[in-house]
């Protein structure tokens, strides 16, 4: 599953189970262009509060796996999340985006990670028996990391940097989900932080 196919995705099942959360109903909106800047899109708009004329939110979603679709280790995932080079369109890319050129009144940036123990093998395993060897590799990583893969490091240390650089308003949220589709899925986790516009963009008249 791709980044861009899980914010579509996320979108999708939003929209269709949680209409009243968004007024008017039609309000979020996914992959929009940022006015200013170098080229890219905002992963999500959405507004709750009835005054559509700028989002009152903005939010930017990131993926990053520890294992590959086939189990093995995947190095690029804390590249992905904590690099300070924009080369890397990392977690920190995003925050620093946002503030420069915020796409709402309000802009956040959202996690979602899988994390990986011996019962989470197992129980995909249950559910996956074709895929015993993808469930293997995941079983070496995770002897290799001392038994467990898990995405609570990472978030713990993404909002150590955004907060000693004040990038950041609020603490990261920390929210366990489970998705058994794939065997590289089974126990995630959600985190975010809302970010810290420069001080002309919280007071600007929308």
């Amino acid at each position: 599953m791709t980044e861009s196919y899980l914010v579509r995705a996320i979108d999708e099942w939003w929209g269709l189970n949680y209409p009243a959360d968004f007024h008017p109903t039609d309000s979020h909106r996914i992959e929009v262009p940022y006015p200013v800047g170098p080229r890219g899109k905002c992963d999500q708009v959405l507004t709750t509060d009835g005054d559509d004329s700028i989002p009152e939110w903005a939010i930017e979603v990131k993926y990053p796996q520890l294992v590959g679709n086939n189990g093995k280790r995947n190095d690029f995932a804390v590249t992905k999340t904590l690099s300070p080079y924009r080369k890397d369109r990392s977690l920190h890319h995003d925050v620093e985006r946002l503030r420069e050129s915020p796409m709402g009144r309000r802009c956040a940036v959202l996690v979602i990670c899988f994390s990986y123990t011996e019962t989470s093998c197992a129980r995909a395993l249950e559910r996956h028996p074709q895929h015993e060897e993808t469930i293997r590799e995941i079983r070496d990583v995770c002897r290799q990391n001392g038994g467990s893969l898990l995405a609570s490091p990472l978030a713990e240390f993404a909002d150590g940097i955004l907060r000693v650089r004040q990038l950041v308003r609020t603490s990261f949220v920390h929210e366990p989900f489970e998705a058994w589709r794939h065997p590289c899925g089974g126990q995630g986790v959600v985190f975010g932080w809302e970010v810290r516009l420069e001080s002309h963009d919280a007071e600007r008249k929308w």
